[in-house]
């Protein structure tokens, strides 16, 4: 029995192929899906010009909404410090109690930070003395304690900061509590000489150094003498291993020589005090006045090259950043990272060093200890690990714009895994979410990001039991729905999930596992959709009386434009596609953007729109509601009314959703009646792409009898020949595509002439088809096509085998059975 007969007695379309061969619509969903990823521009993040350590703007009344949790919390500290204190703290008393603050201790606001004064070297006074001792607790942690005490003039290469991407676990309290200088992984280190001979050495190196020190007055003409004395004193510390906390009997009195000249308004001088101490291991409330004293030097950008130009001052505080303890640190790390903040944000050249100097490993470490230091205490310290991991987010959202920086983040699973705990472990706290949020937008627009925030992998990094990174999706979607009314938070987390959503089919179903998740979101495309409609009515008013917009057109304008791309992504999954394309509510929001946005005011709204209604028109049937063919009808009537206003580019996109919508009959009876028909027949004189749409539509078409006649109208069958003729060769699934087409056109056929309209025209496809049918022909075609990729060759080759050249052989045959008007006996 010959393969037509055979197709026809099981009762079948001849050009479905045998279960066996997969089908033209198999390999094209495969190779050319018609679902389509949609792409956008990353949000624009402006420069922090003033360099504040947490935004000055508070939420405003219109956010109440959302309730109290929205809103930054309490108690930030402020941008403009003071030092605590000109002098040093004692550091050999006892410490009692927890290593563990509970909130961070009260920080003085002064005229200090204010910028006044003369240009880069305003610095401004110094208040009382430091918080008593009963008040301080001390630094406890591995890292720091493992920082060598030998070397101030530090490279990337003799950093102490870990670099395996992994965060080291939280060290127990021991004995060693009350002495951040000594590890607690080894004996402690003996002095580098015995007291007697620290002495003498001291009163015969040192000793006069540190007397000018104490007596030395500020004047401008003695800020050079005294910074040459301070570099001499690091030196001979250095020289002879009494950095740290090697230096036993005589600590005290240099530190106390040194925090007499913190408030001196060099800040050449302050940072060469300030390098001093850090490689002294200060600890506790020394250490937040260093730390106060860092970042406000880095307040001004002026002074972002006297960083450079300190040696060794970036790596010195890369790793008292890696090693302190962020529970009894807090204060300080607060103000180290907000200096890291300023400083990755200014000149490249300093982002470079830093990253040179380990300041990326640090923030990781960090960022690891803080977020664990959390989830073992259940939060007891969260408001004030909060402020830490703001400054640290910061920082590495401004290291994330270097280049090369992207690999270290794919190479550590801990700091990416860290960042997504922290959004998890303070859902309520907004700048906190901001700055992850600018961090994941600018990395997730590469494959290879997407694919660790969708792995279980969190680098043995010690922030849960399981990856952190696994969660973001589903987390970042509760985020969107909590923070709806903060449009710089929603716009960016649409963004990272539309990115997640185009990438990784792990990530959609982890998003929308269920019809309320998907609800949650489309109650935020509503509420963006009320606020543009809400700013256009009042501009359309034009009174003056007339109150101004809660929030800026272009943001709201925006945040519809993630929203819906996120939508169209993550329809791409069977399983959330159907879920959308079942939602009445999301249908609506979709056909209102096309039918009520202008193009040239909102063309990626539209585009988006459209886009998205494609993905969701290939899952619509009669299944998932009875009134389908209803809604199918209305989609189409809506793109119709876009299609007449549509520019070339915008045409093709909204014709591509006909070609799902026109399985259904009431569609194709509409694309007639609205003389769409007559557009398909000009897209064939179009681009590829807007010939293989028009094509499929036309397949779909023509199956009606009734409907075959539109293909004789302004010259459909020889635009179709010329279409196969003309790009065929190079196409074999657009050729499959127009061959069906044909077929269905061809349907009941008596002559070819009167099919086609003249035996000239039919020649012409037969022609072609005796020549696309050819095996020597076609293998040498798809070899010139292939080149040297013996792979493209093959999948050439497959392609035609197992699909075009069935339906091009059966159509040949019709064609030559009717290409005389005699019929054969």
């Amino acid at each position: 029995m010959s393969s037509s007969r055979k197709s026809k007695a099981q009762e079948k379309p001849f050009y479905e192929a045998p279960e066996s061969r997969p089908t033209s619509a198999q390999i094209i969903e495969e190779t050319r899906t018609w679902l389509r990823e949609v792409k956008t521009k990353r949000p624009f993040t402006p420069r922090d010009g003033e360099r504040s350590l947490f935004a000055s703007r508070q939420v405003s009344a219109d956010f109440s909404e959302i309730g109290a949790g929205v809103a930054a919390p309490v108690g930030r500290p402020p941008s403009a410090v003071s030092l605590g204190g000109r002098q040093f703290e004692s550091e050999s008393r006892p410490v009692s109690g927890s290593a563990v603050a509970t909130r961070l201790s009260p920080i003085r606001a002064g005229s200090a930070g204010s910028g006044s004064g003369s240009g880069a070297e305003a610095s401004g006074g110094l208040p009382p003395k430091p918080p008593s001792a009963e008040r301080r607790r001390p630094r406890g942690s591995a890292s720091e304690q493992q920082r060598s005490s030998q070397q101030p003039h530090r490279s990337s290469a003799g950093s102490r900061v870990q670099r395996n991407g992994s965060v080291g676990e939280l060290p127990a309290e021991d004995s060693a509590a009350g002495d951040p200088g000594r590890r607690r992984d080894s004996a402690p280190q003996p002095p580098a000489m015995s007291e007697d001979a620290e002495t003498e050495w001291f009163n015969k190196t040192l000793a006069p150094a540190v007397d000018l020190l104490s007596v030395a007055e500020q004047t401008p003409e003695s800020a050079d003498n005294t910074l040459e004395l301070v570099r001499h004193l690091h030196s001979e510390l250095q020289a002879a291993g009494m950095l740290g906390r090697n230096c036993r009997r005589h600590r005290s009195r240099i530190l106390r020589a040194v925090f007499r000249l913190l408030d001196w308004p060099q800040p050449r001088l302050q940072l060469a005090l300030a390098g001093l101490c850090l490689d002294m291991r200060v600890s506790a409330g020394n250490l937040a006045c260093v730390a106060k004293l860092l970042f406000r030097v880095a307040k001004l950008e002026a002074n972002d090259a006297l960083f450079l130009a300190q040696p060794g001052l970036l790596a010195g505080i890369s790793d008292t950043l890696a090693g302190a303890d962020p529970a009894a640190s807090h204060e300080a790390l607060v103000y180290l990272a907000g200096a890291l903040k300023f400083l990755t944000g200014g000149a490249a050249g300093v982002s470079r060093e830093l990253l040179r100097s380990g300041c990326f490993e640090a923030l990781t470490t960090c960022l690891g200890r803080a977020v664990e230091w959390n989830r073992q205490t259940g939060g007891r310290a969260a408001e004030s690990l909060a402020h830490v991991l703001v400054q640290v987010l910061g920082s590495l959202r401004n290291l994330a714009e270097q280049p090369g920086t992207r690999q270290q983040f794919v190479a550590t699973p801990a700091c990416l895994a860290g960042v997504c705990a922290a959004m998890q472990q303070y859902p309520a706290d907004y700048e906190l979410q901001l700055n992850a949020s600018r961090l994941l937008s600018k990395l997730s627009q590469h494959a290879d990001v997407c694919a660790a925030l969708c792995s279980n992998d969190d680098g043995g990094g010690g922030v849960g039991s399981s990856g952190q990174s696994a969660l973001l999706p589903s987390a970042a979607r509760e985020l969107l729905a909590r923070h709806r009314s903060r449009e710089d938070l929603v716009l960016r987390l649409a963004f990272v999930l539309g990115n997640l959503a185009g990438r990784a089919e792990e990530a959609r179903t982890a998003m929308f596992p269920d019809k309320p998740a998907l609800d949650s979101v489309l109650a935020v495309l509503k509420f963006y959709q009320q606020e543009s409609e809400a700013a256009a009515a009042a501009a359309a008013s034009g009174e003056a009386s007339q109150p101004a917009p809660r929030r800026d057109p272009g943001k709201v304008r925006d945040c519809l434009v993630k929203l819906v791309r996120l939508l169209a992504n993550a329809a791409i999954s069977a399983e959330v596609g159907r879920m959308c394309a079942g939602s009445r509510t999301c249908l609506r929001l979709l056909v209102t953007f096309v039918e009520s946005k202008s193009i040239a005011d909102n063309r990626e709204l539209v585009s988006n729109s459209v886009a998205a209604i494609n993905n969701l028109t290939y899952y619509m049937s009669t299944e998932l509601a009875s009134d389908m063919p209803e809604r199918m009808l209305r989609v189409a009537q809506a793109l119709s009314l876009l299609i007449q206003r549509a520019d070339t580019d915008l045409l093709v996109e909204a014709i591509r959703p006909f070609g799902n919508l026109s399985r259904e009959k009431a569609v194709r009876d509409w694309i007639v009646t609205s003389r769409i028909d007559e557009v398909l027949i000009t897209l064939l004189d179009s681009s590829h792409e807007a010939v293989y749409s028009a094509a499929g539509i036309l397949l779909n078409l023509v199956a009606d009898p009734d409907k075959r006649q539109v293909l004789k109208k302004d010259g459909g069958v020889e635009k179709l020949i010329s279409a196969l003729t003309d790009l065929g060769q190079s196409d074999w699934q657009l050729a499959c595509v127009i061959c069906q087409a044909l077929w269905n056109f061809t349907e009941g056929m008596t002559s070819c002439a009167d099919s086609f309209g003249s035996e000239q025209t039919a020649q012409e496809l037969i022609s072609c088809l005796e020549l696309f049918t050819d095996e020597e022909a076609v293998e040498e075609s798809n070899r010139l096509a292939a080149g040297s990729d013996e792979d493209t060759f093959r999948h050439l080759q497959d392609v035609w085998e197992s699909d075009f050249a069935y339906i091009g052989t059966h159509l040949l045959k019709r064609l030559r059975r009717h290409q005389s008007q005699f019929e054969p006996l």
